[in-house]
């Protein structure tokens, strides 16, 4: 007896699953150095005192007089976290709707210096490990909201370009564990945070921007007034496992920007890290079980209609109904620029549901017309019993559908469409709008 489509589905899928904790575990088991010579020790061994210094500039790569001193912060023992709160200068082009930048040292203590010398002393250090932090997003403008039966002077505007803000926590992270590496044998994503000590034999700390903790909801706006903002920097060691996670999630990330997903999107991804590794397992898991389950209840549906010759005992006016729908919830999940992972399954599903409209109302794609239907006594009965319980139906369903839009017409706001203005005596903006309200409302329900 040959294997189903939906075994042979399972199978590769927990196969799948398998091999990708196998390359999890491979990936998060730190390595080991056994050719002397070719490995490179740890600066951490020395036990040196370190500290974290923090400028801000309007760019990236900014010129001495652009730069703007902001502390520095001993660090007593970098294997426990540590949080200090920060009154952040903010550069002149910052304030003027412009970006802005954390640049974060980390380096031997010394003493203290003027801030433009340390800045310079910094750079130049041989033994100063760096990393640069965004720390401004553009946030996009709000829709334009108002009630329809209010005056005008009500109405809530929304900005008419996006405003800069500066988000509230700086998070960096550090490797803890003095681990050996080997020079020919290391992971290409840690390879670019390798810094070599004066001697070429250590490696000067792992330091970097720690993305996992760096959210775009929690955010300060600003505008020209604005002299300071408050920061919290966020020190946080790091194992070798976190290491690799944080630094393979970042690679991950980037690709998911190229893909479209936005801040939302990937704050949401993020959220999933904020966890411990057990429940982060299970998650995956969890995740995984339901896009295998949503593939086959995609398929099972796509069989069960492909093979259906009769609409027998089957509703065509819930199916039409369906479609549509599922249509509108797709717009209005666009519309509210909802998250790609539910967008993109509410758009399998719409095109699923849209295509079983064609299956009961065929179309001649030749002459674009409709095909003439030919209903055997069974489908006739169906259709019958169709109509009759959705006739029923619709007496309960209008007049909630009519009374909802009538509360939200009275004390919800709107949104603003752009082929829709707000004009108290355009009595035909109200009529158009109720309409569509009640239309969409009853078809969801």
């Amino acid at each position: 007896m040959k294997p189903g489509f939906t075994t042979i589905v399972t199978v590769l899928f927990i196969t799948y699953l398998c091999n990708l904790f196998y390359s999890i575990w491979i990936m998060v088991q730190p390595p080991s150095c056994t050719s002397e010579g070719l490995c490179l020790k740890s600066f951490l061994l020395r036990k040196p005192n370190l500290e974290l210094t923090i400028f801000v500039a309007p760019h990236s790569n900014p010129r001495g007089p652009e730069v703007i001193f902001v502390n520095k912060f001993l660090l007593p023992n970098y294997n426990d976290s540590y949080e200090r709160l920060m009154a952040v200068e903010l550069p002149r082009l910052t304030k003027r709707n412009g970006t802005l930048y954390a640049h974060v040292f980390l380096s031997k203590a010394q003493e203290t210096l003027y801030s433009g010398d340390k800045w310079t002393n910094l750079l130049t250090d041989p033994d100063t490990v760096y990393t640069l932090v965004p720390m401004s997003i553009y946030k996009e403008p709000e829709y334009k909201i108002f009630q329809l039966l209010q005056d005008g002077e009500n109405v809530k505007k929304n900005v008419e370009k996006p405003v800069t803000h500066i988000k509230a926590v700086l998070p960096v992270s550090m490797l803890k564990e003095p681990l050996h590496f080997s020079q020919i044998h290391m992971p290409s994503d840690i390879y670019q945070y390798i810094r070599l000590y004066k001697n070429k034999q250590e490696y000067l700390p792992i330091f970097l921007h720690n993305s996992l903790h760096d959210r775009s909801f929690n955010i300060t706006k600003i505008n020209k007034n604005t002299t300071h903002v408050p920061i919290l920097l966020r020190y946080e060691p790091l194992s070798y496992t976190g290491l690799r996670i944080l630094t393979q999630t970042q690679l991950a990330m980037v690709t998911l920007q190229q893909f479209g997903f936005k801040n939302k999107d990937i704050d949401e991804i993020k959220a999933i890290f904020d966890t411990n590794h057990y429940l982060l397992l299970i998650s995956i898991i969890v995740a995984f079980v339901h896009i295998l389950f949503d593939f086959l209840a995609f398929k099972n549906d796509i069989s069960f209609w492909r093979s259906r010759k009769s609409m027998a005992g089957l509703s065509s006016r819930l199916v039409i109904w369906r479609a549509f729908s599922q249509t509108v919830v797709l717009l209005y999940l666009f519309e509210e620029k909802a998250s790609m992972l539910i967008i993109v399954p509410s758009v399998i599903s719409s095109v699923i549901e849209i295509w079983k409209v064609f299956k009961i109302i065929p179309v001649d794609w030749k002459n674009l017309k409709l095909k003439q239907l030919t209903l055997n006594r069974a489908e006739e009965d169906t259709k019958k019993f169709d109509a009759e319980s959705m006739k029923y139906l619709s007496y309960v369903l209008y007049p909630l559908c009519a009374g909802a839009a009538i509360y939200s017409l009275i004390y919800e706001p709107q949104k603003k469409l752009v082929f829709l203005e707000y004009q108290k005596s355009c009595q035909w903006s109200l009529c158009i709008w109720f309409s569509f309200h009640v239309t969409s409302t009853f078809y969801q329900l």
